[in-house]
């Protein structure tokens, strides 16, 4: 075969097939992160402090080192009202945004506490949470239950909360479910949150907070913004811990954490030599 009709042939089966199609694009878990949840996600009563209601997902940019807010939070301070139906639309949302990374510390909470009839149907209503949850493929990072039985009388009802006996089945339903799914990041939300109470040492990555900052506000219940910086740098690190972000790059200081969200601090770019770990 000549050289001349080998390259009109290359010719016609290069138009007959078309250009070769790009490689996709590999997207890093963090590229298309997305907050689904409840209050404490949604950054109730956190809105003198922005001039909105923030929620954890300006933190978790913060912590990635974004000088843009990139993640998208679709968490409701209203999810109590009707878990099941707000729970659902929320995973659709999330699903139709093909994300590489799910946030849901509090995701399950109004699925174990809330009004019941009896407590025995609260292990039902958090399988249809968890169930929601096994919609995605990607990275899903969510928490147990913490004993919130400090708000009672104040934000919290005593027909909402579970009983401690009942507390402990549903986390031991969550750790389980967490332990089969290789995608499912679990954190101690019940841990740490007794340690804010009682006002125990909280070190994350040889950082230690001060004993004096508050993290939980005063209605018992929903995070400060140092609380809402320890949350989201505690869900990162579990991250971290399973390879999914680089924790090299990461701002683990929850004190500057805070300052850059609120503004008042310089966001100093990854690799720069200014790292805190």
């Amino acid at each position: 075969m000549s050289a001349w009709l080998f390259l009109t042939l290359s010719w016609i089966v290069a138009l007959e097939n078309g250009p070769a199609a790009a490689p996709p694009k590999l997207r890093a878990p963090w590229d298309s992160a997305i907050v689904i949840g409840a209050s404490a996600s949604a950054g109730f009563q956190n809105a003198d402090a922005f001039g909105k209601h923030p929620g954890i997902a300006p933190f978790l940019d913060a912590i990635l080192r974004r000088k843009t807010d990139q993640t998208r939070s679709l968490a409701n301070a209203l999810f109590f009202t009707n878990p099941e139906h707000i729970g659902k639309s929320m995973i659709e949302d999330a699903i139709k945004a093909d994300p590489t990374l799910v946030i849901g510390v509090d995701f399950l909470f109004w699925y174990g506490y809330g009004n019941v009839k009896a407590d025995s149907e609260r292990a039902a209503r958090l399988e249809t949470g968890l169930s929601l949850l096994e919609r995605f493929s990607c990275p899903v990072v969510v928490a147990n239950l913490p004993d919130m039985s400090g708000a009672i009388g104040s934000m919290l009802s005593i027909k909402q909360v579970p009983p401690a006996d009942v507390l402990d089945e549903l986390n031991e339903k969550i750790e389980a479910w967490a332990k089969a799914r290789k995608n499912v990041v679990l954190i101690d939300l019940a841990g740490l949150l007794e340690k804010m109470r009682d006002h125990e040492p909280i070190t994350v990555r040889g950082k230690a907070l001060p004993k004096d900052v508050p993290l939980l506000q005063d209605d018992k219940l929903h995070p400060t913004l140092d609380g809402l910086a320890l949350i989201a740098i505690k869900s990162m690190d579990a991250l971290a811990q399973k390879n999914l972000v680089p924790p090299g790059e990461l701002l683990w200081d929850p004190a500057e954490l805070v300052k850059v969200v609120k503004g008042g601090g310089a966001l100093v770019p990854a690799g720069s030599g200014s790292k805190s770990q």
